[in-house]
């Protein structure tokens, strides 16, 4: 249920930051969305002020949690072979992906440094654990022959980690910057 709930709190965020004239939203917050979203929460408008509470609760929560990285390769088994595998390779990744893009949204949102350090954290966490794809690969996806599901969880859970990267990219020093595109190139 807070997963939906948070989805639609993005999903309003989206909306409120979103300009006709600006065009598509990228990485969720367009140049200076996170500047109308502050202006539209201090004005009181009532959606604003709503998506606003629930991002900064949800944010506040994740601040005491730590990462939980995968260490070694990713292997996630297919789902109909093995669903508790499957299930217990994905949710670590989907949930720290999903928790690391909600603490750097809220930073990006609120300026609060807590929220932007916390962001590093769980990213630098999972480029220094995770090494890489072990079962399936890209192609095999493609040529419908999976050996597992790793491609499709890392098609479902590393948008959310490059979102958070996208929004708390100035807080990494350029070695960081450089682990963690080294890192998204192993996948």
């Amino acid at each position: 249920m807070v997963r939906w709930l948070g989805f639609g709190c993005w999903l309003v965020l989206l909306l409120l930051v979103s300009d006709a004239k600006a065009g598509p939203v990228a990485l969720l917050l367009p140049d200076g969305g996170a500047e109308r979203f502050r202006q539209r929460y201090e004005a009181g408008e009532p959606m604003a002020r709503a998506a606003h509470s629930q991002l900064v609760r949800e944010a506040e929560a994740y601040l005491v949690r730590e990462p939980q990285p995968l260490k070694g390769l990713l292997r996630v088994p297919r789902f109909y072979h093995d669903a508790d595998g499957h299930r217990a390779a994905a949710r670590p990744i989907r949930g720290d992906s999903r928790i690391a893009h909600t603490l750097a949204l809220a930073y990006s949102v609120t300026g609060d440094e807590r929220f932007g350090e916390q962001a590093v954290r769980y990213l630098l966490a999972w480029v220094d654990s995770l090494e890489g794809p072990g079962w399936g690969t890209v192609w095999d996806a493609l040529v419908l022959q999976p050996r597992a599901d790793t491609p499709i969880v890392i098609g479902t859970a590393f948008p959310n980690f490059l979102y958070a990267y996208a929004l708390v990219e100035e807080r990494l020093n350029g070695d960081e910057r450089a682990a963690f595109a080294d890192w998204l190139r192993r996948f």
